[in-house]
């Protein structure tokens, strides 16, 4: 699924930020940002597209999806084998203690 682009909404007093969700065959929920000349309503847009990237490269759903504790200490500690290294790819000087 892609995220849908931005819209805009003209209206006498001011136009709306807003994107069209595809429910169904047909069927649409619009999801409104607020004014189109805010830069609020761009950041905003922004802001909901990089979570709905992440969710959908992850496939986590933080309202469906639990994480427990220790899934999390596993990621971090993946994580962090590959990002403290050195510049040669060998591995840094902190040592990863076990977490209780």
């Amino acid at each position: 699924m892609k995220f849908p682009q931005k819209l805009k909404q003209k209206r006498k007093n001011g136009d709306l930020l807003y994107i069209n969700w595809k429910i169904s065959q047909g069927v649409y929920q619009r999801e409104y940002f607020g004014d189109w000349n805010d830069p609020k309503s761009h950041l905003e847009y922004e802001k909901r597209k990089a979570v709905f990237l992440l969710k959908n490269e992850t496939g986590f759903n933080a309202i469906n999806d639990f994480l427990t504790t220790n899934e999390l200490v596993v990621q971090f500690l993946d994580h962090a084998k590959v990002y403290y290294r050195k510049t040669d790819a060998r591995p840094g000087r902190r040592k990863y203690l076990p977490v209780i």
